[in-house]
Formats: C-alpha cells, sequence, structure tokens
C-alpha cells in the first residue's frame, strides 16, 4: 500500500508548473496585454477596478457573439455559390451566318404512295380520304332511333295524319255542310295515291314530312284520269265551298307544321340549333376524348415507315429540293442545291439544310439588312400534298447555329404561300457557369443520340429526346420514330394501339425516370442563340407578277406549263442580320472567395478592432503557452553528478 501510494506521487495526473515557468508565463501574459493592438483585451488587463474590468470584459463578450453570427452569414452565402447575370453588347465588323432549315410541310408525294412500304398510306390519297366527326355521327343516331321505335299505326311519316281534321283543335273544325263531301273526296285521292308516299318514306327515313301545301296540287302526282275526276270534283265547288276549303286546308297546314315541329328532322335541326359541342353535354359519346383523330393516325403511319425504310427512299419518295427550290441567292450572289445537306425528318419528311457544316467553310456576313443575306424561293407542289399529313400548306424553317441538331417540329417557324416571309435575326451569346454555382455541362449524364450519331454539338433538346427515347426502349422493347433510332428493325409501330399507348404513356408509368430526364440533360455551358423578328408581305406584287411567272417557266418542265400564276403555290423567304450587333449574356460568380476574405476582415475590425498584424500577435502568443506547457508535460531529463576523488591530487 505503502508502495502504491509512493508510484502515484510519482505521476501527479496534470503536469503543474514550477514557480519559475508561472512566473515566466505570467510575464509574457502581461508583456503580450500591454503590447498587443488587440484594444478589447488591453483594457481589460489595464482596469483599474473590478467594475471597469467586467465592463469591458462584457463588451468584449457581446462584440465577439456579434461577429461569429455575421461570419456565420457570410460564410452561409458563399456556401449558397450565387451569380450575377451580365449582358454585353458588341458592335461586330463581322458575324458567323447560321444554318437555316426549310421544309415542306407535306412529308411525301402524292403520286409516290405507290412505292412500297409507303402504299400502306394509299387509303389517305385526296380522293378516298374522308375525316368523320364523332359528334355529328351521334346527333344523327339521336334522330334515327325515335324515329325506328315509332308505333306504326301513327302512320309512315310520323308527322302526318291520315284524317288531318283529327289534328285540328275542335272549335276551328268547318261547320258547313258541303264540306264533308269535299273532304271525303280528298280521302279518296289520298288513299289512292298512298303507296308512292310509303315508298318514298321508306327510301328516305329522315325526309322532312309532306305537309298539306303538297293535297293542294295534288294533279302534279295523280294519273290522268285521277286528275279529270279532281277537275270535276273542283267544278262542283261554290264560291263559299272553295273559300272554306281554302281555309280549312290553312288550318289543316297549320296542324301538321305543329305536329312537324315535334319531330324536326335531322337537317332542320342541323340547320337551326345545332352545335357540336352541346352533344356532350346531353349525352356521352364512346371513345370522344381517346380516338385518335385521323391526323394523327397518319402521322404515326409515315413516321413508323419512314423509320424503318431505308434513308435513300425516304428521302425518294418526299420532294425534291430541285423541284422545291425555284431561286436561291446569298448576299446578292446565286446559290444552288449543291449549297444544301439533305436529311429526313419524321414529321415533314425531306428537309434541306443551307450552311451546313459538310458544305465547305463557315459563311459570314459584313453588312446587315435582307439584301446581305439569304432569299430563297419554293414551289409547294400543293397538288401532290396528302390531306390528312399535311392540313397546313407552306415551308418550315429552323434558324440555328452551325453544327447543332435542327429540330423543326420544337423550334420551326411556319411560312404561308403567297406572302414574303423575312426574318431578321439578332446573334446572343450564351454563357453558363458549372457546378457548384450553377447546373451547366458539356454533355448530359447520359449518352446524347444525336451527337453519337450526327456529330453535332450537345444541346438539352437532343439530350432530352435521347433520355425518353432510352426509357420508351426500356418500357416498350423499341424505338419511337419520332426520336432517333438506332435500329431501324426494331421501330414502335404506332399505329398499334397497345404499342402507341406505352410509348405516349411513359411520363406516367415511370414518371420518376421521366422527371429525372431533366435533371440528367443539363443546359450547354455555352450556347449560340438567335433573336427573331418576322414580318410578312404578300408576294409576289401585280407588278412583278408577270415577270415572276415568266422566270418560273424555265426553270423546270414541271413549272413549264403554267398557264396562270398560283400565289397559293410559292413562298419566299428571307433571313439577314438586323445589325451586326453580337449580345453577350454571362453567368458571372456573385460572392468568391476573395469577397468572403475581404467582408470577413472587415466584420473582424468593426467589432473587434482586429486587424492581420493582430491575428498575427494572437497566433504568436498562444504558440508560445503552448510551447511552455508542452515543455513542463514532458520529463525533464537529469543529468548524473560523478564524484571526483581528490584523494591522488597534489
Amino acid at each position: 500500500m505503502a508502495n502504491h501510494n509512493k508510484e502515484q506521487s510519482k505521476t501527479p495526473a496534470w503536469p503543474k508548473l514550477n514557480t519559475q515557468d508561472s512566473v515566466r508565463l505570467r510575464e509574457q501574459l502581461g508583456s503580450f496585454c500591454q503590447e498587443t493592438s488587440f484594444t478589447a483585451i488591453v483594457n481589460i488587463y489595464r482596469a483599474t477596478n473590478t467594475i471597469k474590468r467586467l465592463a469591458w470584459f462584457l463588451t468584449f463578450l457581446f462584440c465577439l457573439g456579434w461577429l461569429t453570427m455575421q461570419c456565420y452569414l457570410l460564410l452561409d452565402r458563399f456556401f449558397l455559390y450565387p451569380s450575377d447575370v451580365r449582358m454585353e453588347l458588341n458592335s461586330m465588323p463581322v458575324l458567323d451566318f447560321p444554318s437555316v432549315t426549310v421544309c415542306n410541310m407535306n412529308p411525301i408525294r402524292s403520286n409516290a404512295l405507290q412505292t412500297p412500304p409507303f402504299d400502306q398510306m394509299l387509303g389517305y390519297q385526296r380522293n378516298r380520304y374522308s375525316e368523320n366527326n364523332p359528334l355529328y355521327d351521334a346527333k344523327m343516331e339521336s334522330f334515327k332511333q325515335p324515329r325506328e321505335n315509332k308505333n306504326p299505326r301513327d302512320g309512315d311519316g310520323g308527322g302526318e295524319s291520315r284524317h288531318p281534321e283529327d289534328s285540328q283543335p275542335p272549335e276551328q273544325l268547318p261547320t258547313t255542310t258541303s264540306q264533308p263531301r269535299l273532304v271525303t273526296d280528298t280521302q279518296q285521292l289520298d288513299t289512292e295515291n298512298k303507296q308512292p308516299s310509303k315508298q318514298l318514306s321508306a327510301s328516305n327515313p329522315n325526309q322532312e314530312l309532306v305537309t298539306d301545301t303538297r293535297e293542294q296540287e295534288p294533279e302534279n302526282k295523280l294519273p290522268s284520269k285521277q286528275l279529270s275526276t279532281t277537275n270535276w270534283q273542283t267544278l262542283l265547288l261554290t264560291d263559299t265551298q272553295q273559300q272554306e276549303t281554302s281555309t280549312s286546308g290553312a288550318i289543316q297546314k297549320t296542324s301538321n307544321q305543329t305536329t312537324t315541329s315535334k319531330n324536326d328532322s335531322f337537317e332542320d335541326s342541323i340547320k337551326t340549333d345545332y352545335n357540336q359541342w352541346d352533344i356532350l353535354d346531353h349525352q356521352e359519346v364512346d371513345g370522344f376524348y381517346t380516338n385518335k383523330n385521323s391526323e394523327l393516325d397518319a402521322s404515326y403511319k409515315y413516321a413508323y415507315l419512314s423509320a424503318q425504310a431505308n434513308e435513300s427512299l425516304a428521302i425518294e419518295v418526299g420532294h425534291s429540293l430541285k423541284t422545291f427550290l425555284i431561286n436561291c441567292k446569298y448576299g446578292g450572289y446565286p446559290c444552288s442545291p449543291h449549297n444544301f445537306t439533305t436529311s429526313n425528318n419524321p414529321t415533314y419528311g425531306n428537309c434541306f439544310t443551307f450552311n451546313h457544316p459538310d458544305k465547305a467553310a463557315s459563311l459570314t456576313s459584313t453588312f446587315p439588312g435582307p439584301l446581305f443575306g439569304l432569299s430563297l424561293e419554293f414551289y409547294l407542289e400543293q397538288n401532290e400534298y396528302i390531306p390528312a399529313l399535311s392540313p397546313e400548306a407552306g415551308v418550315k424553317v429552323v434558324v440555328h447555329p452551325r453544327n447543332s441538331m435542327p429540330f423543326p417540329v420544337d423550334d420551326g417557324i411556319s411560312v404561308s404561300p403567297g406572302f414574303a416571309t423575312s426574318i431578321g435575326l439578332n446573334a446572343v451569346e450564351m454563357i453558363r457557369l458549372e457546378p457548384p454555382h450553377a447546373d451547366c455541362a458539356n454533355k448530359g449524364l447520359i449518352e446524347d443520340l444525336y451527337m453519337k450519331h450526327l456529330n453535332t454539338n450537345y444541346s438539352k433538346l437532343s439530350c432530352m429526346k435521347s433520355c425518353y427515347q432510352m426509357l420508351i426502349i426500356e418500357e416498350c422493347n423499341c424505338f419511337e420514330p419520332f426520336y432517333y433510332v438506332e435500329n431501324k428493325a426494331n421501330v414502335c409501330n404506332m399505329t398499334n394501339n397497345t404499342i402507341a399507348h406505352c410509348a405516349r404513356n411513359i411520363k406516367t408509368s415511370r414518371k420518376a425516370d421521366y422527371d429525372a430526364c431533366d435533371d440528367k440533360c443539363p443546359q450547354a455551358c455555352y450556347e449560340q442563340r438567335y433573336e427573331k423578328s418576322i414580318s410578312m408581305a404578300a408576294w409576289p406584287s401585280e407588278a412583278y407578277e408577270k415577270q415572276l411567272t415568266d422566270r418560273v417557266k424555265k426553270t423546270s418542265s414541271t413549272l413549264g406549263n403554267i398557264k396562270m400564276f398560283k400565289a397559293k403555290e410559292f413562298v419566299k423567304l428571307q433571313v439577314y442580320y438586323e445589325e451586326l450587333v453580337f449580345k453577350r449574356i454571362e453567368n458571372t460568380k456573385s460572392y468568391e472567395s476573395m469577397n468572403l476574405i475581404s467582408d470577413i476582415g472587415g466584420q473582424l475590425g468593426l467589432w473587434l478592432g482586429l486587424s492581420a498584424i493582430t491575428i498575427g500577435e494572437l497566433i504568436s502568443f498562444l504558440l508560445m503557452v503552448c510551447r511552455g506547457m508542452y515543455r513542463n508535460i514532458l520529463p525533464r531529463k537529469t543529468t548524473p553528478v560523478v564524484k571526483v576523488k581528490l584523494d591522488n591530487m597534489h
């Protein structure tokens, strides 16, 4: 036990400074408090009484707490990685001209439908195609059903009574004694002429009911012997009887019109109070909201067939550029189909790109205005249009940066026939920040099919379409024809309702993955765009029409036989820079590390009077204290005392 206590006395729990070290540390602390530029510490040390020392100490704690809060706010702002948008306009002597892609809005020529596999679309030709209206058909059926269920005893027409007197009000019945004999004779005539009336009604159940107007002219429909009998009966009538007969006929006509108004025919209803949307308020129309219309069905069919077919065949059945383009000028100088590159689009068929990367060097513009831009004139060939595929006539135009993928359906401008359409451009350059300040990228997190196979630049739209295509492949085991198709042998047949439902409902069946495509396809860090100003004018003018007709006739044998100019067949397009000004929109870091250091330094100086030198003094003092404590922790080395013998010393 004694030994144990002895060992504890040798190893104390906490190192203690000896008197010499304690005095030395106190001297250093006093020296630091007198010499430092840390004002709060100096005032606390020099305070002459406890109250002053406490006041300065509380002030120091308050300022330190406020400084801590301000530094936290500054750090929080820094780690939010904010950014600003800076825009500047730069006047340029020369600007690169964009690529211009044009498509006829009719994807396939009518006379090419005999070519397999496109012969499957023969039913959409002009002379075979008709579009039904399910609401109109439902209205017609609603009129047919009451007539089919009507009691046969009511007559073959349903609106005319066998005895007209029965439909008259009792107080309006004739009271003369001679009138019944006339009515009886008339009934005999009706009986003889009844069979033809039944045949007419049977042939057209919706035909309007016969009124007494026809009864007043029976001689036009009776055989000759019946006509003589009628004339004989007419001669027997007195003036009073004729007047009463006329009155009775008017009453009978009014009665029959009342009966007819209760059973209006379908044709009368269409002419008076018909509106197709009212049908949905009174009855359910089977499949109205779920059935595809014929235009969508035809578009699906063409996209499916063109995606399966060889690309050269798909281009062959579309409109030829040599016929489509009748005039081309750039900067006032002629251009030709050789300056265009052909591609096939699943919606518009053949599309032609001017200033494509495959065609020599990039073109430039040195002056603004339409005279120094691109001018194109087109012949539409509307006689070759497919009604279901082309309810609109004209040209689809996409103005896009060189080496980018054009998407006419998403970005295209429709140019109308009979007009000269001018598209004025202003170049825009967008520069975005990479993470963590923004979410731009030079490529998506998934493979961009257009970049991979067509060597185009990255864009968010092309990446999104690729992402959707991959989801459809996973879910439906086929390629959607409206996106890029890698395997032509496995294209989704969109005319099949099951497959079309699978492809079109991918955003609900795979909602999480569908929404994730937006995150997987960030905006490009560098992007070029073109702001467009569109204007139109009637073209050609009356004064220029003859010259244009003569010039058009000399372009091809197809147009050589034109006898009269048709404005609806021709389109003029002009694309040019409005001004040679380059607009740059750039995202910049609004709060960088240097801003953080500067703001924290300002807060330190404001609340504690600290500077970089003061911080250096504090660090130097703390290091000195730590060094002294470290020395006391380490065991001290003792030097053994050597005894010197003095015996042999003299």
